[in-house]
């Protein structure tokens, strides 16, 4: 293993590995890649700015930023923020998963289990505000008291859908 270069890049997920390459293009040759996982460019943990924050430097992705979190914390998901996915439990990962659906403003939301991972009471409050967007959704449930809630209601019962 080498004990020195003219560049250590802490970090091989997707932002170190492609520092690394973009080093390369430029000539910069002695240059050493740490990662602490198996393999290298697999992903990103969010952590990959330092000091530089310079991906936020605009207008435009300071208020993506922002709105992000608003939207994150909507669903009551904004400690999540900077989190892997493999960090998450499954109803953080399902509100996680509303939030970025919403965040791209859909016409129609389908929605399997829409709050399927949550308890009652966090279900009912991540409902309300799936309920109060400005969209359209289809859902499927098992949950009766769910479906009660919504304007039109349709169940399918022996093979047939009906109407309710």
């Amino acid at each position: 293993m080498k004990r020195s270069a003219e560049v250590v890049i802490v970090g091989g997920g997707c932002m170190g590995a492609s520092v690394a390459y973009h080093l390369a293009r430029l000539g910069i040759t002695d240059v050493v890649l740490l990662e602490r996982e198996k393999m290298l460019a697999t992903g990103s943990t969010g952590r990959n700015a330092g000091g530089v924050r310079h991906q936020f430097s605009n207008e435009a992705n300071i208020t993506l930023s922002i709105e992000s979190i608003a939207l994150l914390e909507r669903f009551e998901v904004g400690h999540c923020a900077g989190q892997h996915p493999r960090q998450l439990s499954g109803g953080e990962a399902q509100r996680v998963a509303l939030a970025v659906a919403l965040a791209n403003e859909p016409a129609v939301l389908l929605a399997d289990e829409v709050v399927g991972q949550l308890d009652g009471d966090t279900a009912a409050r991540v409902l309300d505000e799936v309920l109060s967007s400005e969209f359209a959704i289809l859902f499927v449930t098992h949950d009766v008291a769910l479906a009660d809630r919504v304007e039109h209601r349709y169940e399918l019962v022996g093979g047939e859908v009906l109407a309710r």
